[in-house]
């Protein structure tokens, strides 16, 4: 394990443009509410009767607007605190290696540590807005509003969440920006994922770089197609920097 770390601190010592896929592993380090772990799943069945699929999807928000909000209240819209890998990543960023940090979470942790070049293709719980206007509103707003479907101030339609939902597309400017920052990467840097996830699969073929390192709690038999692999928290980067 060791020499695995002092040879990821050279691969980052002598990489320019860094790009990261953070996956899902690094929001369970964080304790944020992963809507897509086994267990999240059988505790929302138990707690509310649908899945959070079923939840999450655009047909369920049109249609039972005061139980998708009751759900996205008390399971989403809950905090947790970054874990060691995001510290690394914006400790990464200040040093202008790390160009881009490409995620499928919504919970904007790394911002919140304070990074800024971040594509998150699945949105934002904290950029809710109103699908007329545009007009965006804070979780406080969400939390804090008397009734049980918040509507927007200025046209009274009910605000959309600023997370994707099952059914919609992803943005094709930001897909593709995404794409761009793979293909001029000198280094990718796959955190909390393994090479199967729609994120890394998705993007892991634009890659053209000889510098691809994987960190991961799992092992998977594709792991092997990356050039340097750690089998542990995502969090070791911090070790390595």
């Amino acid at each position: 394990m060791q020499k695995k770390l002092e040879l990821l601190h050279v691969m980052l010592k002598d990489s320019d443009n860094i790009v990261c896929l953070a996956g899902m592993g690094l929001v369970n380090e964080s304790h944020y509410p992963n809507h897509r772990a086994a267990e999240h799943a059988y505790e929302t069945e138990m707690k509310y009767g649908y899945s959070p699929e079923e939840f999450l999807s655009t047909r369920f928000f049109n249609t039972r607007a005061e139980q998708f909000y009751e759900y996205y209240r008390n399971e989403l819209l809950r905090e947790g605190e970054p874990c060691p890998a995001f510290y690394a990543l914006n400790n990464l960023e200040l040093r202008g290696k790390l160009k881009a940090i490409i995620t499928g979470s919504v919970h904007g942790i790394p911002q919140k540590m304070g990074c800024h070049n971040v594509l998150e293709l699945h949105g934002n719980i904290h950029r809710n807005f109103c699908p007329r206007c545009k007009r965006q509103y804070s979780v406080e707003y969400l939390k804090n509003y008397k009734e049980m479907v918040p509507l927007c101030e200025h046209c009274g339609v009910t605000i959309h969440p600023g997370m994707m939902l099952m059914g919609e597309m992803i943005d094709n400017s930001l897909m593709t920006a995404a794409v761009n920052a793979v293909e001029n990467a000198d280094l990718l840097l796959v955190l909390g994922d393994d090479m199967t996830t729609n994120l890394v699969s998705s993007l892991v073929k634009y890659y053209q770089g000889d510098k691809l390192v994987l960190i991961n709690e799992s092992h998977h038999y594709l792991d092997d197609t990356a050039k340097l692999v750690i089998h542990g928290s995502p969090s070791l980067l911090a070790s390595a920097i």
